[in-house]
């Protein structure tokens, strides 16, 4: 097996009755990238490039920690998922290990809660915010309802939800505890 096969999705379709959504899950590797144009990633070198070659920057790059990318949406009819209007958001390894403790000792009607605000710490700080809810009625082992929100400033939240039972939860715990190590790096 070649070793250059990018990770592939982790795909959880609840569309079939026309009532649910999807989630898709991709793996982010650990990158460099340039502080100028933001663009440049390199996964082949364990050294930063010499220069950037969009547009010529020839400083320090900067390296970043891998990610979980949600893709997340709802069905727009039976087996019809409504891409157009999906909510993506980026997990650090600290949300990734808060998933992975609620997906393995979630109790009873717990729930667990992560915010992000995707300009913070610049001009477009809380211009936006989503939010990532798990929520299980019957324990962990049983499954949980997955629920994202997107709210930006002026207009009406965008909600989509995907039921996870217990053998998809436990799926997905695997890959998250995959999925940490890869993010920096130290595997």
């Amino acid at each position: 097996m070649s070793s250059n096969i990018l990770p592939l999705q982790l795909p959880y379709y609840k569309g079939t009755g026309g009532k649910w959504g999807a989630l898709q899950v991709r793996l982010q590797e650990p990158h460099y990238y340039c502080p100028k144009c933001k663009k440049y990633r390199d996964y082949e070198s364990a050294f930063p490039p010499d220069n950037c070659p969009k547009c010529g920057y020839q400083d320090r790059f900067e390296s970043r920690e891998g990610c979980l990318f949600f893709e997340i949406c709802s069905t727009i009819g039976k087996n019809k998922y409504g891409w157009d209007n999906k909510i993506i958001m980026a997990f650090s390894t600290k949300d990734q290990a808060k998933m992975l403790s609620f997906m393995e000792t979630g109790q009873t009607g717990e729930t667990l809660k992560i915010f992000h605000d995707p300009g913070a710490k610049s001009a477009t700080q809380g211009q936006t915010s989503k939010s990532l809810e798990m929520y299980t009625k019957d324990g962990s082992r049983k499954g949980c309802m997955l629920t994202v929100t997107q709210t930006d400033k002026g207009e009406d939240p965008v909600t989509h939800k995907v039921p996870l039972d217990g053998n998809e939860l436990k799926e997905f715990s695997v890959c998250i505890r995959a999925a940490i190590p890869k993010c920096l790096n130290w595997s």
